[in-house]
């Protein structure tokens, strides 16, 4: 909660993370079957104080490309990334 704001990274061809959309705090069911952000018990509780930051906008989705799991290049952290601090 006292963060200013917060950036997850989901990284497009993970084969380290399963599921990858766990990046985005999403989860599985029992069927396999991704579950939204927005219907997890952690987000409708707010557990861990996401849903009041995404709530107020602070709160940066980011999805890269076509990389595996911290797989970016230079231009990645220069022109994503940098940014994002300040």
């Amino acid at each position: 909660m006292s963060l200013n704001k917060i950036e997850l990274v989901q990284f497009q061809n993970d084969t380290v993370v399963f599921p990858k959309e766990s990046e985005h705090f999403q989860d599985m069911d029992e069927n396999k079957q991704i579950v939204s952000f927005y219907e997890t018990d952690l987000y409708k509780e707010d557990w861990i104080g996401l849903k009041t930051l995404f709530e107020e906008g602070r709160v940066y989705l980011r999805v890269i490309e076509d990389a595996d799991h911290l797989q970016f290049n230079d231009y990645v952290i220069i022109k994503q990334f940098i940014p994002f601090l300040f």
